[in-house]
């Protein structure tokens, strides 16, 4: 999970990638609302996705998250 002091970060970006390393999810402003859908709110295949949130004067933050339904 990406740290929560994050939540309302103006100055992050939050990009999440699919396994081929496509973005298939980017918001400039880190809410913590990523919900397994795609920019354009297709619900995403069930697989593994890598996010990285980079905020302005910090280390960036890098991890993985899977689906399952």
């Amino acid at each position: 999970e990406i740290s929560a002091c994050l939540v309302g970060s103006e100055m992050c970006i939050e990009t999440v990638y699919n396994r081929f390393g496509k973005v298939v999810y980017e918001v400039t402003s880190y809410n913590n609302s990523w919900n397994g859908r795609s920019d354009t709110g297709q619900p995403l295949e069930e697989e593994a996705y890598y996010y990285i949130a980079r905020c302005g004067g910090q280390n960036d933050i890098t991890g993985a998250v899977r689906i399952v339904r």
